[in-house]
């Protein structure tokens, strides 16, 4: 029965090969911005990407102004090193503004691959400061109207013995937006949405809804916002609400506003309130408060109320979910502020936090230095120091009492190469869900590390990162009785010969120590897992509007019991835009035979403007189509219906999620109105 199903899908896959055509936007996000994603994915299933990949879209439309404090926004989205961006307002202070974006190549420690990565984001143009009523008048209106479901029909919603059915909403996912933006001046923002299996509507609206105001007054008022917002504070040591690129020199020292207008579909990673940035000569100052509603694992014990955990899926779909929504309330408040001198930079940062219920986590060994009772209170002094060719950074914070402190530096050893290290300790006690970026535990805490990395520049389209992290746990962790430690090193090969080809060749090792799962003994050992990932990426763009991708992944796993796990997974895109036409179509075909320990993450387009990345686990191929056809000038309407077949199970996923059928096939449609 196996070798017909399997039969079955490489003929479907073979003629959706023939046919597939895909679509070739005029300005995509970087290959590179897509590897960095996907890492990310594959080490942090809670991550929510909607807002970094609006941030890239929306540059895609309004590109960074080279020329002012913008400039700043590509070193938060990792795209450019710190190093680079101070050669860049270096140049600047120098000789002035910058005439054209070919003048980049110029700079030190500026090279055309990272130029050809940014090139689509850019302009140098004059910066010019307009009045209120013109930004009204001349910003753009933008409203989205999206919904998906899967045809499939899960457990969750199906009545069962005349029992209503465990999901209280439908399968759709429906998602509102509405934006008004005039370049980095003047926005404001609000979203709705629903998940699939909430209600669509509950008395004031969707299940999740957002919203901010951001407003720049002048030079001393830098930014206001009021409404939801991100928080970066430091080296990430102690508060950090964005993601970390990780890979190469670039993401050594996380990257990131300090205070940003949130606008992603993720309901936990944010602040809601109002916030400012005030900026006089030499001193910056970053204020915030916040007041929001978190979910929590409530418990009554004899008329005591507490939560064991703060949940931050945002899914409320069962009962039970539906009770944990909002029941802790938490209160935010904290500042960052910087001193500049001409090479040195040191900052104060503060946050406290007040639950309105205390958090005593479950009763477990590996729970010993979790974060307990109602506030959370840290204090971090972080500095950075550029010299000629090297930048040196370092943070010291305390959260509760607990320390922990990092210390690296950036060096360019010649124009054709660059290294860079990072160390960092944190005590058992330093505990914080929302901190350490950098950091392999998860509740960043109870962690010594040192991270090192290379980038090599062989000739100018071939470019080499390496990086090695090796790391120990001192105490006891979840499924890990005792202490521990680790490595994990990766090594990525660029190459791009020309306009038309780009493509990467990845290996990646790591070590992990966890319990013996087959172990009898009532303390089980702690023995070592290994996995290795190799995958290479081709991509070659045809003409004007054809743009043809490739790429072949494996990964192996031998757990603790020495039985090894090996996955595999290969794809191919292509892309098309018809010069002069309205429409634009792309399709993938993605083979697939991984088990849950090798599962793989593959970055795909979605419904434009937008992406996800989706892991495969199991045997079976996948194929999607995408496109979206320009009805008028000012709106245009997408699609996306993609299909996964399954040849080793009869039903796919456990639980309330659980669906009778080896395939799962998902649609979605979205109108786009621009003004």
């Amino acid at each position: 029965m196996e070798s017909a199903n399997l039969y079955k899908m490489k003929k479907i896959l073979f003629s959706f090969f023939i046919l597939m055509t895909v679509q070739l936007y005029a300005q995509e996000i970087p290959l590179a911005t897509e590897e960095m994603l996907e890492y990310v994915a594959d080490n942090s299933e809670e991550e929510d990407f909607s807002d970094q990949e609006e941030r890239f879209l929306q540059w895609i439309k309004h590109p960074v102004n080279l020329n002012s404090e913008e400039a700043n926004e590509l070193e938060a989205a990792g795209l450019i090193s710190a190093l680079q961006l101070h050669y860049l307002k270096l140049h600047r202070a120098t000789f002035g503004d910058l005439v054209d974006v070919y003048e980049l190549q110029a700079i030190p420690g500026w090279d055309e691959l990272t130029f050809d990565k940014i090139r689509n984001f850019i302009v140098c143009v004059s910066s010019e400061k307009k009045s209120f009523k013109k930004m009204l008048r001349g910003g753009e209106h933008q409203l989205i109207w999206r919904v998906s479901t899967t045809f499939e029909k899960a457990k969750g919603y199906q009545s069962i013995n005349g029992e209503p059915p465990v999901y209280a909403g439908s399968r759709e996912r429906v998602l509102i937006r509405y934006r008004f933006n005039f370049k980095k001046d003047l926005q404001w923002h609000f979203l709705a949405e629903k998940d699939p299996g909430e209600k669509l509507w509950k008395g004031s609206g969707l299940d999740f809804m957002s919203a901010h105001f951001r407003y720049t007054p002048n030079k001393f008022i830098k930014k206001i916002i009021v409404g939801d917002y991100t928080v970066n504070l430091g080296n990430s040591l102690i508060h950090w609400q964005g993601y970390s690129v990780g890979g190469d020199v670039i993401g050594l020292k996380p990257q990131g506003e300090t205070i940003r207008a949130y606008s992603g579909a993720g309901e936990y990673l944010f602040h809601r309130g109002v916030a400012a940035t005030l900026e006089k000569k030499k001193w910056q100052l970053h204020l915030f408060a916040s007041y929001r509603k978190l979910d929590a694992n409530l418990q009554v014990d004899s008329n005591f109320r507490y939560v064991t955990s703060i949940q931050t899926g945002g899914l409320h779909r069962s009962g039970l979910e539906v009770e944990d929504k909002g029941v802790l309330k938490q209160t935010s408040a904290g500042f960052s502020l910087q001193r500049k001198w001409k090479k040195f930079f040191t900052t104060v940062n503060v946050l406290e936090q007040r639950f309105s219920l205390p958090l005593i986590p479950q009763d477990a060994v590996y729970n010993t230095f979790a974060l307990r009772g109602q506030k959370v209170s840290a204090q971090s002094f972080d500095f950075t120091y550029y010299g000629n060719h090297y930048q040196l950074f370092g943070e010291v914070g305390v959260i509760n009492q607990s320390y922990g402190y990092t210390l690296g530096s950036m060096i360019s050893v010649s124009s054709l190469s660059d290294i860079g290290f990072r160390f960092r300790h944190l005590s058992k006690s330093f505990s914080g869900k929302d901190n350490n970026t950098f950091s392999k535990s998860s509740n960043g805490n109870n962690e010594t590390g040192l991270m090192c990395l290379l980038q090599i520049r062989t000739h100018k389209r071939i470019s080499i990162n390496a990086s090695f992290d090796v790391f120990k746990f001192p105490y006891f962790r979840f499924r890990v009785n005792g202490p521990s430690h680790g490595f994990e090193h990766r090594v990525t090969v660029n190459y791009k010969p020309n306009k038309q080809f780009e493509g990467y060749a990845l290996f990646a090792y790591a070590t992990r120590e966890q319990n013996d799962s087959d172990s009898d003994e009532f303390i089980p050992m702690v023995r070592v897992n290994k996995s290795a990932r190799y995958r290479v990426h081709l991509q070659w763009k045809l003409y004007n509007s054809f743009l043809l991708r490739t790429r072949m992944e494996s990964k192996s796993y031998t757990s603790n019991d020495g039985l090894p796990e090996h996955g595999v997974m290969i794809y191919a895109d292509a892309r098309y835009l018809p010069m002069g036409k309205s429409y634009k179509i792309s399709a993938r075909a993605q083979y697939f035979n991984t088990s849950t320990s090798t599962r793989i993450y593959a970055y795909e387009n979605d419904l434009h403007p937008g992406n996800t990345i989706p892991q495969v686990n199991g045997k079976g191929v996948r194929m999607y189509i995408t496109g979206s056809y320009k009805v008028k000038k000012n709106l245009s309407v997408s699609f996306k219906i993609a299909r996964t077949i399954y040849a080793d199970r009869a039903q796919i996923s456990s639980g309330n999620e659980m669906i009778s059928s080896p395939h799962k096939t998902q649609a979605g449609l979205q109108m786009q109105l621009q003004l």
